[in-house]
């Protein structure tokens, strides 16, 4: 014969069953659409950077030509050096790379953000809400963003910098040809990354807020 107790034990672990289903939903299906967003990020930064070190424009019902020196991503605007065409194959595939280089490295950030989060969220499915791993990945995810957002600023200032160079002597060199040149460059402004950069921070911020709850849960242990 079962006692009240024993029902209210019963009740209990339904309702513990319950609340982790619900959680793993909550979380699981998260987990798995952060993965698949970090997969097109780095897939995306990847072709980006390809396609720019490339240098060409790809036809389908024609040749390829070569990509107009504004389609980098540090310049607005570029008038030619007089009669002379300057297109992105004019420069040397390192500086088309190094041009490329911030949209490669924001991708390659945003997927190892992806990833760390998709782990976070993997071990809140399995209870570890207050774990040290869900604690550690959310410092490294903070890490991440932030050191991530001031190098891809580095690199974009960097890369226009020398993409200037490389315009300037282009057309010294058509002038001492005997060309006429009269340049323009309309340039970006260097890019800063907001919004990682603040979710960076906020990442630090839940770091703290989950470790003053494990040690809340671990003195609750104490008392039961």
């Amino acid at each position: 014969m079962r006692s009240d107790a024993d029902d209210s034990a019963d009740q209990l672990l339904s309702e513990v069953g319950r609340d982790r289903d619900k959680r793993q939903r909550a979380t699981l299906w998260p987990a798995r659409l952060v993965s698949v967003l970090g997969v097109f990020a780095a897939l995306s930064g990847v072709l980006g950077t390809a396609s720019l070190v490339w240098g060409r424009v790809w036809m389908i019902n024609g040749p390829d030509h070569p990509r107009e020196l504004d389609s980098l991503p540090q310049l607005l605007q570029f008038e030619q050096p007089g009669d002379a065409t300057m297109t992105v194959l004019d420069l040397p595939a390192w500086v088309r790379f190094l041009a490329a280089a911030p949209g490669l490295a924001q991708a390659l950030m945003l997927a190892a953000a992806a990833f760390l989060l998709m782990r976070v969220l993997i071990e809140i499915a399995d209870g570890r809400s207050f774990g040290a791993e869900v604690q550690r990945g959310l410092g490294r995810i903070g890490w991440l963003l932030v050191v991530g957002s001031f190098i891809v600023l580095a690199l974009d200032v960097l890369a226009l910098w020398r993409i200037e160079v490389e315009i300037w002597a282009f057309a010294d060199a058509v002038r001492n040809d005997g060309g006429v040149t009269s340049t323009g460059i309309g340039t970006e402004l260097p890019r800063i990354l907001w919004l990682p950069l603040a979710l960076g921070f906020v990442a630090f911020a839940l770091r703290w807020a989950f470790k003053d709850g494990a040690r809340l849960e671990k003195d609750a242990e104490g008392v039961i």
